[in-house]
């Protein structure tokens, strides 16, 4: 599996060559301030830009049928939110504002999904507030949350493989065309040495409760593991059937599973589960939030300066537990 190893987007090379100079790159402006009532003012800038990713000739225009905000993102209705959308050529533009009397009655005005089967990436919010004579005390959590993990979608991947191994060897054996070997030799080569011990690396990847740097490192290069099993199947596979040359044998095995791929990415899509390497699409969003509280902030995991709070976060920090962002206010 020369291609996925080198790659690791086997299944994905169609549809990436045809985008391979395109970048679309969406920023989310978050701006939240919190009134000494409780009640708070939103606003909500989606700037979605499309470039050539060489810059050598101007990107294609952002037709309705390619653009993530139309596509993808769902936005908040009801009298309370002001929506509105400013489309250029290479560009879009959505801006929502509301005012609510606090801030859990926002709900949601984050919701992007991949299809109508995905789950979507959305968030959450929490507000209390105490206010006495003596004090007055405010508590704001907001979290962004992507269940469509790439873990999820490697968990699937791997069951996938699972599933198709008598596909697969059939495949092998039709490549092989001549060489004295039986299917169900084959079946069991192809499960010993690649799918089981496939299914253990990801066992231990995606039963983690987080997706952080380490988990992050180990699926950039899970895939490239595949490489040394497709090797083991190969010399399995020379064991099996003398005088076939282990070359003959690697070939087979790598033309079986491209031949697979489109099938695996149609799973995958209908699952709603990104394949399983970082998503590109996550890594080209970026958000920036700021928060203006009532009083002073005296705990935040940010930094925090005076009543306000910021943070900046990536698409593919929604993933596992998600991104969470609090902070405390008091006004002693």
């Amino acid at each position: 599996m020369r291609a996925l190893s080198r790659a690791r987007t086997f299944l994905l090379l169609a549809a990436l060559s045809s985008a391979a100079c395109v970048e679309d790159r969406l920023v989310v402006e978050i701006n939240t301030v919190v009134h000494g009532d409780g009640s708070c003012a939103r606003h909500v800038v989606y700037q979605l830009e499309r470039t050539s990713g060489d810059g050598a000739e101007p990107a294609p225009e952002l037709s309705a049928d390619q653009d993530p905000l139309r596509l993808l993102h769902r936005y908040p209705t009801g009298d309370a939110w002001t929506v509105q959308h400013e489309v250029k050529a290479r560009s879009h533009m959505v801006t929502l504002d509301a005012r609510f009397p606090s801030a859990n009655d926002i709900g949601w005005d984050y919701w992007r999904a991949a299809n109508s089967k995905a789950a979507p990436a959305r968030n959450h919010f929490s507000f209390a507030m105490a206010d006495d004579d003596a004090n007055a005390r405010y508590e704001y959590s907001e979290t962004f949350i992507d269940p469509a993990s790439p873990l999820q979608g490697l968990r699937l991947f791997s069951q996938l493989l699972g599933q198709k191994e008598d596909l697969l060897a059939r495949q092998i054996s039709e490549q092989l065309e001549g060489v004295p070997l039986r299917q169900k030799d084959v079946v069991k080569a192809l499960h010993e040495t690649v799918t089981v011990p496939f299914a253990a690396e990801v066992s231990r990847l995606a039963s983690g409760p987080v997706f952080g740097p380490r988990e992050k490192a180990d699926l950039a290069s899970i895939l490239d593991r595949f490489e040394p099993l497709s090797q083991a199947l190969a010399e399995r596979l020379v064991a099996l059937a003398a005088g076939i040359a282990a070359e003959r044998a690697k070939k087979a095995i790598d033309a079986a599973f491209e031949a697979d791929g489109d099938s695996l990415v149609a799973e995958l899509e209908a699952a709603g589960l990104p394949f399983p390497s970082l998503n590109s699409e996550a890594h080209a969003i970026h958000f920036r939030v700021t928060l203006v509280m009532p009083a002073p902030i005296v705990r935040a995991n940010t930094c925090a300066q005076g009543d306000t709070a910021t943070w900046e976060f990536d698409g593919d920090d929604l993933y596992g537990r998600g991104f969470e962002m609090w902070a405390v206010a008091a006004s002693r």
